[in-house]
């Protein structure tokens, strides 16, 4: 799911995160606290501004940020894209809320979401690539 920006998430009442970063998605376990019927998903999404100020407010040094009369300052201070705070020439309305959709996916076994490739020999690699093959090693 993503979340733009801070938000407290339960399930069935149970504390499962606080996020704060609208620049990924979330994968949160909740297998453990689920009922075989009538789940209850609950998000409490904080305010992107107040949010900001929180954290500026409890940095314990002066950060330096834009300030601009139609500008929300402290956008430093979380992770959402600058331009919601305000930029040269748009409005300042650091929106928050749910995006993408939100699933509940169970598994029983394990599940592998993704790989990294890492490069044993860049120089290899570039001329195998060139010959239109690719060498890599993927660990999971």
């Amino acid at each position: 799911m993503g979340v733009d920006t801070a938000a407290a998430v339960l399930m069935n009442g149970h504390h499962v995160a606080q996020l704060s970063n609208a620049l990924r998605e979330y994968h949160l376990p909740v297998k453990h606290i689920l009922k075989a019927r009538g789940n209850t998903l609950t998000l409490t999404i904080r305010p992107a501004s107040e949010a900001a100020r929180a954290g500026h407010d409890a940095y314990p040094y002066e950060v330096p940020t834009m300030s601009l009369p139609h500008m929300i300052p402290h956008y430093n201070f979380l992770r959402k894209p600058p331009a919601d705070f305000g930029w040269d020439w748009g409005p300042a309305l650091a929106p928050a809320g749910v995006y993408g959709g939100v699933l509940l996916v169970a598994y029983n076994t394990c599940h592998i979401t993704g790989n990294l490739i890492i490069s044993t020999s860049p120089s290899m690699c570039l001329s195998c690539f060139e010959r239109g093959r690719s060498v890599a090693e993927s660990r999971v």
